[in-house]
């Protein structure tokens, strides 16, 4: 709570400062009339807009140059491609400031270099994106952005008390792990530390903060040689590009996209589309789970279950616990450019010395099968073995992977 009070003084105090001393700089006034091309701000340029300003074309702000918006009510009236662009930094700093303003009609916004954004109590609808480059700094404050914010490459974004339809987060050869995360209200959320980004020395990373603030969908782009896991998530759009890996359990997507040499993984995990190019592929897995009981019906634990390919090679193998449950998971299929590539069936088999049953499957979701030694009744004595037999198992295991990794 400190730091949100915090950020917010400071915030309130930079609008302040940006806009003293503005009094004495001719500020661009409402006009009936609609600005033809691009309006460019270079050099030192300083340029105030107030009121209504319609225009058909782009406002670019260059080299060390500022834009400021007070109150103002800003119409890009060809939309498509259209918007407010920070470029060509040349060793300066451009600089947009909006207060109290509305912005309608914007295309794609970029912003690049080292230039600094802040939007104070702004409404921003347009038909694209908002891309955020190399090492821009932005602020959103109190706003509310009907687009699709984009964050890439070493960009900073800070974001309170607002809401953003769409946020999207590129990395480049870094790692993380994304856990729980859907549309909703956050209260404090930040990139690096709730996701434990990992950024390469040649990777790159956004550095996003969120405060009170409600995210209505999310989208994530894995380049390079990014490795991500995604667990109990909801995500609109995920793309991966070169060589990226990424692994999904649990979790819901409404559209994949993928390039290059990349791989996802799908583990209980569904989405609505799909494009796959180049060598980019997919598996889907879901969760198999087998008990083992005897005639009585009564738990078996200690059963062997093996699971064996169509070919009879074998794809997992474990012992059931105390309850008689062992727990796989199995490929269904496998997805590339071309189609989909069903593994087929399994054979599942559970064994107890003399004792067997079996059965075929196919995995083409969470399946729970229930295997029968109808000959057989557990011993009663045995029940009062398993737990140390399962301690020991474990300890053995515990032993050997330490006399392992310890050479």
């Amino acid at each position: 709570m400190r730091r949100l009070v915090f950020v917010i003084l400071v915030s309130c105090l930079l609008v302040t400062l940006l806009f003293a001393g503005k009094e004495n700089i001719p500020a661009v006034k409402a006009s009936p009339d609609i600005y033809q091309g691009d309006l460019v701000l270079a050099g030192n340029n300083v340029t105030v807009i107030e009121g209504r300003f319609d225009i058909n074309g782009s406002i670019l702000v260059e080299e060390n140059a500022s834009l400021f918006l007070n109150k103002a009510l800003l119409n890009f009236t060809s939309g498509f491609g259209h918007g407010i662009y920070l470029q060509n930094p040349s060793n300066g700093n451009p600089r947009l400031v909006a207060h109290n303003t509305t912005i309608i009609g914007m295309g794609a916004g970029r912003y690049h270099g080292n230039g600094s954004v802040l939007f104070s109590n702004c409404s921003i609808s347009g038909p694209e994106e908002l891309y955020l480059y190399d090492e821009s700094n932005v602020t959103i404050f109190d706003s509310d952005i009907e687009k699709n914010l984009q964050a890439r490459d070493s960009s900073r974004v800070t974001i309170f008390g607002s809401t953003i339809e769409l946020l999207a987060l590129v990395m480049e050869s870094a790692n993380s792990s994304i856990h729980d995360l859907s549309a909703g209200f956050f209260d404090i959320w930040d990139f690096w530390l709730d996701c434990s980004v990992v950024v390469s020395p040649s990777g790159r990373a956004p550095n996003v903060t969120l405060n009170q603030t409600t995210i209505m969908e999310w989208s994530f782009s894995f380049q390079g040689s990014s490795y991500s896991e995604i667990f109990s998530s909801e995500i609109w759009l995920l793309h991966a590009n070169e060589n990226a890996h990424v692994s999904l359990h649990n979790s819901t997507m409404n559209k994949i996209e993928l390039y290059g040499t990349s791989i996802v993984e799908l583990t209980n995990s569904t989405h609505q589309l799909r494009q796959f190019y180049n060598e980019a592929k997919g598996y889907v897995s879901w969760y198999l789970f087998v008990h083992v009981v005897d005639s009585l019906i009564q738990n078996v634990p200690l059963a062997n279950v093996t699971v064996t390919f169509s070919n009879a090679t074998l794809a997992e193998s474990k012992f059931t616990d105390a309850e008689g449950w062992a727990g796989f998971t199995l490929m269904e299929k496998m997805m590339n450019a071309t189609g989909e590539y069903p593994v087929g069936n399994y054979t599942v088999e559970a064994t107890y010395d003399i004792y067997s049953d079996a059965t075929t499957m196919n995995m083409t979701e969470n399946q729970q099968i229930t295997l029968t030694f109808a000959d057989f009744v557990i011993p009663e004595f045995l029940s009062f073995l398993i737990l140390p037999l399962l301690m020991i198992t474990t300890l053995l295991a515990v032993i050997v992977y330490r006399g392992k990794y310890s050479e």
